[in-house]
């Protein structure tokens, strides 16, 4: 019940970052124009990788029942899903910080 559970939450907090993300408070910072839609998406890609595609790869070596290669696979993929997610969301900040003339990497966040 436990892993049920684990993917449970991190659909809702997947469901919660798309909300946040569409929101149109997050407009009201200082993006301009439709830049605020670039950098929604970093949230929701974050979210993506580093909750449910990282849990996802942990759940899978550990309670897949493919066998040892199989288990390993399944880990590898949802791995290099998180890689991809992740990678997509620091790009859409960087994208957006260069835009508005904004230091990129100024906060430990």
């Amino acid at each position: 019940w436990c892993l049920k559970l684990g993917h449970g939450l991190s659909l809702v907090c997947l469901v919660f970052a798309m909300v946040w993300g569409s929101g149109k408070e997050v407009a009201k910072d200082k993006m301009l124009g439709g830049l605020h839609l670039v950098f929604s998406y970093h949230p929701i890609c974050m979210v993506l990788g580093f909750i449910v595609c990282m849990g996802g790869g942990i759940g899978a070596f550990r309670t897949a029942r493919l066998g040892r290669v199989g288990n390993k696979r399944m880990h590898v993929i949802w791995h290099t899903t998180a890689f991809i997610f992740v990678s997509i969301g620091l790009r859409t900040v960087w994208i957006s910080h260069n835009i508005v003339k904004a230091p990129n990497l100024y906060t430990i966040h």
